[in-house]
């Protein structure tokens, strides 16, 4: 029997009608969330009605076939997990979880998808004690069960599954008959538990500048607490505990991003590691107000106001390590959404040598760098590390007999001995303007934390021309489109002169997990496109990660750069200035530096087991160097090249 959407379930027993199931769907589709969720939020359907119906659907559904549905098992390990449930007692989750096959984490999530349940990681500071001290405490252990909050006379319990009848009926006897269940794993339950009895402490966050009496004055003082849940002091003391705890668990984790969403019953957590986002949790509802007003207050934003898009900055230090908070919120129909991009200054500027250049895109940046004047360009999408790779190469270049002058939005790395400024700090002055100030300081080398119009272009360019050293970053998909996007006046110029001007672009790669790794055969129609010639992936052992606890089940641990780097030579000025395609450029690059494209490097790296072949696949634009755009090299002529330091003197 293979798994049925919810809302089907729902309209085939009569809970709602086809049209209510056609106008959640409707919803669902133009905005996120479960259907359990749109259901609810439209009156159609009560979460209790839900949990019923999921209840009665779970009994003629065996969990293997969730988990098959969801593609987290295959057949045959459903086979050999059945085989072992026949001379155990254990339930098949257990036994798969103890076979090694899943983890408690994924059999968590798949629970929380296919019961349309909220998955949450519970702590110590979200449990309200008052409802913990309800329950026995052997009961708790015992069955793994966990009172997290009360909102709205909805008491959630946090379970690693659908509890049996009997404890059913011991929650519904102390809290009634109003209960949300939530789905985590096990283990955290547990520790949990353990941690409440023990009264283990939590690290704290200590913000620089923090002046909530004086943000205060926005509202008269007041606190809106209209949601209910964390109420009075203890609430805002919970709300303290709680982004504290979120914080921290990003900076553990290595998060560049952290992500509060609103849904309709609930605050959606969601943390981006390594460039993936992954989910982290979910609030209930009661939290969102008290811990959304926490951060507002602390990035001196106004936490009155819900509606109207804003920025701040929150800086502190938690368990001795620094953190800057990057804090957006952004208006949406369930409620706010708030982002905060995190910058942990723990590592400071990164090693140029260590950011994953190969010998030969080290050499022809590094001759870039060394040169007196000259423009150099980081590029690529968003999230790509531009920013890093810059930082990393005036770190290279950052010498007492220079003088450097950064303009960012905002200061992102903090170097001694650099003159850095905001554009926010130069009130209604333009780009140009604080270029031009910035050439009256009497810099070695500007850099300019990012262009974008074509004026702003123009400018760096002009400044280029007056015999600075300029760094800047530029969102492209490769080198040579860089080139082409730079259209402007000045670029003509620019380009009829002999400043030096190369280009760097780059894509960041997750590094396959050490201590997982494994051999694995790629996939054939992923390696037939290598822009390789005569390739044979028979004659190379490629690897990918199975998933462990060091690296959080995911195969990776860490990231990598893979760069191209475009020197931009006499012949490639003339053919830009005549319009060369693309291809042409592509092909002089070839033909007139030591050129290899992102997709070579990345193609390189995954048969150097550095990373997979689909990590690869998922960040490289394979079509920027197509197969038309220039001859193909073969295996070895990419791996001599790649191991060149630059022009041949």
């Amino acid at each position: 029997m293979s798994l049925r959407p919810l809302g089907e379930i729902l309209e085939e027993g009569g809970t709602i009608s086809r049209l209510q199931l056609a106008e959640a769907l409707q919803i669902q589709k133009e905005e996120r969330g479960r259907i359990g969720e749109v259901l609810v939020s439209l009156g159609f359907v009560t979460k209790r009605q839900i949990r019923l119906v999921i209840r009665e659907y779970k009994k003629r559904i065996p969990l293997g076939e969730y988990l098959l549905e969801a593609e987290v098992i295959t057949p045959e390990d459903l086979d050999y997990a059945l085989r072992q449930k026949a001379g155990s007692r254990d339930p098949l989750g257990q036994i798969l979880v103890k076979s090694q096959i899943i983890d408690e984490e994924q059999l968590a999530k798949v629970l929380s998808e296919q019961l349309d349940m909220p998955y949450v990681e519970p702590f110590q500071r979200l449990v309200d004690i008052s409802l913990f001290n309800r329950l026995p405490r052997a009961f708790m252990r015992h069955n793994t069960i966990l009172p997290l909050s009360k909102t709205n006379g909805v008491v959630t319990v946090v379970v690693p599954g659908l509890p049996d009848e009997a404890v059913s009926s011991q929650l519904t006897r102390l809290f009634g008959e109003d209960i949300d269940l939530a789905i985590s794993t096990p283990t955290k339950i547990q520790a949990t538990i353990a941690s409440l009895m023990d009264n283990r402490s939590m690290p704290e966050l200590d913000v620089l500048g923090e002046k909530e009496t004086v943000d205060r004055k926005e509202d008269g003082g007041r606190i809106d607490l209209s949601e209910g849940g964390f109420e009075g002091a203890t609430g805002e003391h919970k709300s303290v505990e709680l982004l504290n705890y979120i914080i921290n668990e990003a900076v553990r984790e290595g998060a560049s991003d952290i992500h509060l969403e609103s849904l309709p019953d609930s605050v959606q957590i969601r943390f981006r590691a390594n460039g993936l986002l992954h989910h982290k949790a979910d609030l209930p509802l009661s939290a969102r107000a008290g811990l959304f007003r926490r951060i507002k207050v602390l990035a001196g934003m106004k936490f009155a106001d819900a509606f109207r898009d804003q920025e701040g900055r929150l800086v502190g230090q938690i368990d001795k390590i620094n953190v800057d908070l990057r804090v957006s919120t952004f208006v949406g129909i369930y409620g706010e959404a708030i982002n905060m991009r995190v910058f942990s200054h723990s590592d400071g500027v990164r090693d140029l040598a260590n950011i994953g250049l190969t010998p030969n895109a080290y050499g022809m940046l590094r001759r870039a760098l060394e040169s007196p004047s000259g423009l150099i360009v980081y590029c690529g999408p968003p999230g790509s590390g531009k920013t890093t790779a810059m930082f990393a190469s005036l770190g290279q270049i950052n010498q007492r007999h220079l003088k450097v002058v950064t303009i960012e939005d905002p200061v992102e790395y903090f170097l001694p001995g650099v003159i850095q400024t905001q554009m926010s700090s130069h009130r209604d002055a333009t780009l140009a303007q604080i270029i031009e100030s910035a050439v009256h300081q009497d810099p070695d080398v500007i850099v300019v934390g990012e262009i974008g119009q074509d004026d702003e272009a123009s400018v760096t360019l002009k400044a280029a021309l007056t015999g600075h050293k300029m760094l800047t970053t530029f969102h492209s998909n490769d080198a040579v489109g860089a080139l082409l996007r730079l259209n402007s006046p000045q670029l003509d110029m620019f380009m009829r002169s002999s400043t030096p001007f190369t280009i760097v672009c780059q894509r960041l790669v997750r590094k396959i997990c050490d201590e997982c790794r494994s051999s694995i055969a790629p996939e054939p129609r992923l390696v037939a496109q290598f822009p390789i010639r005569d390739f044979d992936p028979e004659k190379y052992d490629f690897c990918h990660g199975t998933g462990c606890s060091k690296c959080n089940s995911t195969g990776y641990q860490g990231r990598t750069g893979i760069f191209e780097v475009l020197s931009v030579t006499e012949e490639i000025r003339s053919a830009h200035l005549r319009g060369a395609s693309s291809a042409e450029v592509l092909r002089l690059a070839r033909t007139s530096s030591p050129y290899l494209s992102i997709a070579e490097i990345g193609a390189l790296k995954s048969i150097r087991q550095i990373t997979t072949v689909q990590e690869v696949f998922r960040v490289a634009p394979f079509a920027a160097f197509s197969r038309g755009a220039g001859e193909l090299l073969n295996f070895q002529e990419i791996e001599l090249l790649s191991e060149s330091t630059g022009f041949v003197e």
